[in-house]
């Protein structure tokens, strides 16, 4: 299995696992949020969507909106808000500048960015380190991402062990209401399947 703290070299992507400590704390704070804001911008919104819809899942009050929406979201949230922001870099204007805001009104911040000094970092509370991948591919924007969305998971695989059976009873609900949700679908695309000419 992944070892904490260490570095892993997968096809030229380098992925760090986070240190327990930050981990442990930053699942922490998401458990004593009353909401939760994701954010990331452009590549990294794919992150942070992935974590939103696993807090969802979880049932846990989370959203991911743009920029705009997410400042006007969180303005009136104080110490009961958590944003988790996603990026590279850790210097992208508009990320930094929802991370600043939400700071000036109070919420915690997780940040998961880039381990070398950035912008970004002194409006965090918790600080998750990750590689800046220096692979570059015609799907770079993309590819660079994977180290995010492997700390995603190490992230969702500890909150799930704090509270396995109340997470575990959250997920069968979801389950349970999307293939509700799904069946009606199934049978109006089965109603609307052209049927196939009788061969003569």
């Amino acid at each position: 299995g992944f070892r904490s703290g260490a570095v892993y070299d997968l096809t030229g992507i380098r992925f760090s696992s986070p240190d327990p400590a930050v981990r442990q704390k930053a699942v922490e704070m998401i458990r004593a949020a009353k909401i939760i804001f994701c954010f990331g911008f452009l590549s990294t919104n794919s992150v942070a969507d992935h974590m939103n819809e696993l807090l969802q899942l979880f049932g846990l009050n989370s959203f991911c909106l743009d920029s705009f929406a997410t400042m006007t979201a969180a303005r009136n949230q104080g110490k009961d808000g958590l944003l988790i922001v996603f990026s590279k870099s850790g210097e992208t204007a508009v990320t930094n500048r929802v991370a600043r805001y939400a700071k000036e009104r109070g919420l915690k911040i997780i940040g998961v960015t880039n381990m070398a000094p950035n912008t970004m970092a002194p409006y965090l509370d918790v600080w998750i380190k990750s590689i800046h991948s220096e692979v570059r591919t015609r799907f770079m924007h993309y590819t660079e991402t994977l180290p995010l969305f492997f700390i995603v998971d190490c992230i969702i695989l500890n909150l799930y062990k704090q509270d396995f059976s109340g997470y575990s009873d959250c997920v069968r609900e979801h389950v349970a209401i999307t293939k509700s949700m799904q069946e009606p679908l199934r049978k109006q695309l089965a109603r609307d399947e052209p049927e196939e000419e009788e061969k003569e």
